[in-house]
């Protein structure tokens, strides 16, 4: 039996919870958190430093091969509130991946969807479905569900980018699905719709504070479970984004500044920010961006998902818990 046994000092009342145990059945008088007051996963505000992460890449590139593991030299970004999984937030990974120049990583496909986001290097590519697709620093490249892809690096210095899938909330709807496969030859077809080059995305930045990627509808996200945004804040600004559900994982590209999370299970997180930074921020939070000099900050976030299945929400003033407030929509 590995369903809870409740126990009760009631005999009768033992006993009962006993055979249901036995029956593989739970009470819902004894279920306190199956719907608390306000979302509570337990993913916390987190900043992982790009001082921190870029070393331990470099030494992952002379440890590791591209060929032990899962094909990829990646370090996933394990939020401390989630237990140990490798996970961000309950819905989004988000890692840094890292070739050494000659090396590639071998090509496969799975149902989890996969975008980069480009932090530095140049002469790296990535094949999908045969097509190359250039990845420069600020491009944001695409990799759809069971796309087969691949990396290569013909440059001469270490390639660093961002990955971002949406495995948690694949796994969660027990949908994954992985193959691995043969080396693949460029197409030649044009790859237009799955990259989206840093100067376009400036070029937009230059009249709007947020660029939302879209899909060639003009209209869609660029993934169904994943939406992406470019976010520009100029020098000597800030801006606070209001407790609202739903989780999003931001890299900072270009400029320095600082965060402030707040409403957080374990507390609030205040951090300075730096290129190449990566900030976790979990539902129902609230979040003050400032920037020192122009900041540029690449967020992807599970908005879709929970805009398909109407459960977006957002708090009047202060999220649920704060003083003042009772985080109503």
């Amino acid at each position: 039996m590995t369903t809870t046994r409740f126990e009760d000092a009631d005999p009768e009342l033992h006993a009962f919870y006993g055979d249901v145990a036995a029956a593989d059945l739970q009470p819902l008088w004894t279920q306190h958190e199956l719907m608390p007051r306000q979302p509570s996963l337990g993913a916390v505000p987190y900043h992982w430093p790009f001082t921190d992460v870029e070393p331990l890449m470099a030494r992952a590139g002379q440890l590791v091969g591209t060929d032990r593991g899962g094909d990829r030299r990646v370090l996933a970004m394990s939020n401390p509130g989630l237990g140990g999984e490798p996970y961000a937030t309950p819905t989004l990974w988000a890692a840094m991946q890292y070739l050494n120049p000659g090396e590639s990583a071998p090509p496969h496909r799975h149902s989890p969807a996969a975008l980069r986001f480009v932090l530095a290097g140049e002469g790296v590519s990535t094949l999908v479905d045969g097509e190359e697709v250039a990845m420069c620093p600020g491009d944001l490249v695409l990799t759809p569900s069971m796309r087969w892809h691949e990396h290569r690096n013909d440059a001469v210095e270490p390639m660093v980018w961002f990955d971002g899938l949406d495995i948690p909330l694949a796994r969660s709807l027990d949908a994954v699905f992985f193959e691995p496969g043969p080396m693949l030859a460029p197409s030649g077809r044009p790859p237009a719709t799955m990259r989206h080059p840093w100067a376009e995305t400036d070029e937009a930045l230059r009249s709007t504070t947020v660029h939302r990627f879209v899909a060639d509808d003009g209209r869609s996200d660029v993934m169904p479970t994943m939406r992406c945004q470019m976010h520009r804040l100029a020098a000597g600004t800030s801006t606070t984004d209001r407790a609202h559900v739903g989780s999003s994982v931001f890299v900072v590209f270009r400029g320095d500044g600082s965060v402030a999370i707040t409403g957080g299970r374990r507390g609030d997180v205040e951090a300075p920010l730096r290129p190449g930074d990566v900030v976790a921020v979990p539902s129902w939070v609230e979040v003050t961006w400032t920037a020192d000099d122009q900041l540029d900050l690449f967020e992807m976030s599970d908005a879709p998902v929970i805009e398909a299945l109407q459960l977006d929400r957002t708090a009047v003033e202060t999220p649920v818990g704060t003083t003042g407030s009772r985080g109503d929509a």
